[in-house]
């Protein structure tokens, strides 16, 4: 008996062995497999192939037939010749052939279709109908989410067709088809803009990109459309035409600084043009694919706005100078101009002259006297010296002459300012809700002819209102009023007056004759006028520079610089950096800057300690270092046992660093 052979296909290999042992009737084991074609997974039911193999069952040996035996037993057989399935046999008692059908054609046996295995014999008509699929060709319109594109997708149109393979005779056969595919381009540029129009595209058409689209067929996006972006217009726009800052004079070397001539200060004369209003651009409208217009935004037009010694022209588009002076921007959500006038104090500050507060520079051509107070809210210069005074400046304090048990403090005006800004709003917020309360109970009463507007009982329900939160709103006046008190900067009377009329509010409330309402409005506008003072206070740089320093306290905002003599017994503290030129002995230096010292300490135990701090990234630089000499880099501090010289202490890598040059001039690094 002749071994049995079949080839099968299934989705995968592992579902054609399964089916071949079913057909045979036998075990895995017992069958040889071989695969012809392991497949493909198709995409959306295209493009795909199934898993080929041939299956063969070995036969035990049979017994030969002489010729008186009986005619043998013969299997039918099946075979695919040039195309065609034909079928003979089975003879004796032999089993008919098998036939499997497979995707892509249709079986039919007496003309009937066979959805799967089935035995048939010669003698019956046995049909094969390979099929014929058609994937019509597509277009896809997608529009982008802001309107201003359009793209398409353009797929061809897909026949897939099959025919059989020829395989030879066996007793089973599973039917197996070769696929075909052809591709025809059957969309055109009319389809696609048709398809357009369906979404509402009909602007901006790109036909070269639709052409090409329907050219290549290949499934890809492409935009087709695109309309026509929105011009954004401007603003109206002031143009300044002046410095309002001081301009730091630039030195090639230290060798020529002059520390008196450090800034260049902006000045204007009396009828110069300090700004200018440029009117708005409108912007130009958009379109979208869609035709639907897109406006641009509307624009607005600028204003000028100008303070003391500023006036605007008639025309509304410049501000002149009325006076001579130092040109100021301030403010920032809406800033304004104005000129800064000089204050020139001809003789010294002592108690014939009293106490000097100023809201601009002030500059005093003699000396500050013991005991005197000085004030300004912009640069303080002194011509003479300061013994015994109080300086405080919200920008820079020059001395040309020495600083004497005194204590100077320079800058952090606008950090000050911003303390009270909380303050005031949150008075604010209280004043105006209790506006709002005040105004509701009067709406009420009046809709409901309960009480007449203008009874006195009226008033008493607003009283038992406002006396609800009268505490927290005393309580926040004084924190206001206490940190008014810290300062001897002058400051507008209105400030100090917001803070008296809070302080007075019981007062109000008893008087039952008055509008309770108007008074709380009134207020209400004080705080505003002082909202606009704080909001125009500028951030000066807040610099200390004098020859010399005794038993003094030095504050900077900015930096701190002893041009002569050095400094004794005095404490320096320094938002930027320190600079000593000649000794400074028995006192402190803190800066966030670096710090540079002629000669530090004493050279004998003489109580001339020095206590040097800076911040991590900064480095401190001293031409001569004494015993008892401590300096901290950031969190890394040292103290110096002996004289060296030339020496610079920096932080690297956490691990503080200290260069110096030894007897003969040799170099020596030291690590922490």
């Amino acid at each position: 008996m002749e071994n049995k052979e079949i080839v099968i296909q299934g989705r995968t290999v592992e579902e054609a062995r399964l089916m071949a042992a079913k057909l045979l009737q036998a075990e895995e084991g017992q069958l040889r497999i071989e695969v012809l074609d392991e497949g493909r997974r198709g995409f959306l039911g295209l493009f795909g192939r199934p898993a080929t193999i041939r299956a063969i069952l070995e036969s035990k040996p049979t017994r030969v037939y002489r010729e008186r035996d009986i005619e043998p037993d013969v299997d039918g057989m099946a075979e695919v010749k040039s195309g065609v399935l034909r079928v003979y046999g089975p003879r004796g008692r032999g089993q008919a052939a098998v036939i499997i059908p497979t995707p892509g054609v249709i079986l039919r046996v007496n003309g009937v279709a066979v959805p799967g295995p089935r035995r048939i014999r010669e003698q019956e008509e046995v049909e094969v109908e390979p099929l014929e699929e058609v994937h019509p060709a597509g277009i896809e319109v997608e529009v982008s989410a802001n309107g201003f594109t359009a793209s398409v997708k353009v797929t061809p149109q897909v026949t897939v067709r099959y025919e059989l393979i020829d395989q030879k005779a066996q007793n089973i056969l599973q039917l197996l088809t070769r696929r075909y595919e052809e591709s025809a381009k059957v969309i055109t540029v009319a389809d696609v803009e048709a398809a357009l129009r369906a979404r509402g595209v009909t602007f901006g058409l790109d036909r070269e990109e639709i052409l090409r689209a329907v050219t290549i067929a290949d499934g890809a996006a492409r935009v087709v459309a695109r309309g026509k972006p929105v011009q954004e217009g401007r603003d109206g726009w002031v143009e300044y035409l002046f410095n309002s800052e001081p301009v730091e004079i630039v030195y090639e070397d230290d060798k020529n600084v002059n520390y008196w001539e450090r800034y260049i200060i902006p000045s204007v004369t009396e009828g110069e043009v300090l700004a200018v209003v440029h009117p708005p651009v409108p912007g130009i409208p958009g379109r979208k694919v869609t035709g639907e217009p897109v406006m641009p935004a509307p624009v607005r037009e600028a204003s000028l706005r100008v303070k003391d010694g500023v006036v605007i022209s008639d025309d509304g588009r410049r501000a002149i100078a009325a006076v001579a002076g130092r040109p100021v921007l301030e403010g920032y959500r809406q800033p304004y101009i104005k000129i800064v006038k000089l204050m020139v104090h001809p003789c010294d500050v002592d108690i014939r002259s009293g106490n000097l507060s100023f809201g601009g520079d002030l500059l005093i051509l003699g000396s500050v006297k013991e005991g005197m107070r000085v004030s300004a809210h912009g640069n303080v210069t002194v011509m003479g010296n300061i013994a015994g005074a109080v300086i405080q400046a919200g920008g820079r304090v020059v001395c040309r002459g020495r600083l004497i048990n005194s204590r100077v403090r320079a800058g952090g005006l606008k950090s000050f300012y911003n303390r009270l800004a909380p303050l005031l709003d949150d008075l604010g917020r209280r004043l105006d809700e209790l506006i709002k309360e005040t105004t509701r109970i009067h709406q009420y009463t009046v809709d409901r002819r309960k009480i007449r507007s203008n009874d006195l009982d009226l008033n008493r329900m607003i009283t038992l209102l406002i006396e609800r939160k009268k505490k927290e709103i005393i309580e926040l006046a004084n924190k206001y009023a206490a940190a008014l008190d810290e300062t001897d900067l002058p400051f507008p009377p209105a400030v100090r007056e917001f803070a008296l009329g809070i302080k007075n509010l019981a007062v109000v409330l008893g008087n039952r004759e008055s509008s309770i309402k108007e008074e709380l409005e009134s207020m209400l506008k004080k705080k505003e006028e002082i909202d606009f003072l704080l909001d125009s206070i500028p951030e000066q740089p807040g610099d200390i520079l004098c020859s010399y320093a005794q038993n003094c306290v030095l504050d900077a905002g900015g930096s701190i610089t002893l041009t002569d003599a050095g400094g004794y017994y005095s404490t320096l503290t320094a938002g930027k950096q320190v600079r000593v030129r000649g000794v400074f002995r028995g006192g402190e230096i803190s800066a966030l800057g670096n710090v540079f010292i002629d000669e530090a300490g004493s050279p004998g135990l003489t109580g001339g300690k020095v206590k040097i701090r800076v911040a991590e990234k900064a480095v401190v630089n001293i031409r001569k270092v004494y015993p008892e000499t401590t300096i901290q880099v950031g969190g890394r501090s040292c103290r110096f046992d002996k004289e060296e010289s030339y020496v610079k202490v920096f932080l690297k890598d956490d691990v503080l660093k200290i260069e110096s040059l030894e007897e003969g001039n040799h170099h020596r690094i030291v690590t922490f």
